[in-house]
């Protein structure tokens, strides 16, 4: 293989892993997000500005779900030093 061909192969396979990780992305972000998937036209920088805000979501809600488990386990000892049952 000459360097020019060797290059173009080269890049078509980054772009093919590139496009396959969309594809991924793409796919988990329907599973979070399902009325997404009636949209085919989603351009890649919408799929990535997408995904941001569903993991900063996803992050804001186990911020919330860690502290009212926190709070829950509080609660419990707290019953338990009173000696409620």
């Amino acid at each position: 293989m000459v360097k020019p061909e060797r290059k173009r192969f080269r890049e078509k396979r980054r772009r093919d892993r590139v496009n396959a990780s969309f594809d991924t992305l793409r796919a988990l972000l329907i599973t979070v997000d399902p009325h997404l998937s009636n949209r085919v036209d989603i351009s890649q920088n919408e799929l990535v500005d997408r995904s941001s805000l569903v993991i900063k979501a996803l992050v804001e809600e186990i911020t919330r779900n860690r502290q009212m488990l926190s709070d829950m386990a509080a609660m419990q000892r707290d019953k338990v030093d009173m000696g409620v049952p």
